[in-house]
């Protein structure tokens, strides 16, 4: 349960992630072998607490997803989520940062240094 054990720990007290479903290894397996330099921390997250719809409005996908796939955009970004409003955040390739992608602009901006720090603030501000 490395760096997610207080969530896991939480699970089942009314959390935003409750009805989050932990992902297979073979599934994690899968991601690590075709996305080569993923986030340990997005892979341990998956495993540990899962994917799925987080209450209050937010989608974490079961693996990565190229952004061209859904959204207009020719971005080098391997989407992990979104906001269902238009904002997609994902891995900016090849180096691995945490982004958003405006679909409304196609912007591409920086938003977190890590997934950990990521998920925990936007767990955080569903609340």
């Amino acid at each position: 349960m490395s760096g997610f054990g207080d969530l896991a720990a939480a699970r089942g007290s009314g959390t935003p992630y409750d009805a989050l479903v932990p992902v297979p290894g073979a599934r994690i397996a899968a991601i690590a072998r075709d996305w080569p330099g993923v986030p340990g921390d997005f892979l341990t997250f998956l495993g540990t607490i899962g994917a799925g719809s987080l209450r209050g409005g937010y989608q974490l996908h079961d693996g990565l997803v190229p952004a061209g796939e859904l959204y207009d955009s020719d971005a080098a970004v391997a989407l992990f989520g979104d906001d269902l409003r238009g904002v997609g955040h994902g891995f900016a390739l090849p180096d691995g940062q945490v982004v958003e992608l405006d679909a409304t602009d196609g912007g591409v901006r920086p938003v977190a240094t890590s997934f950990a720090v990521f998920v925990r603030v936007t767990i955080g501000e569903l609340a």
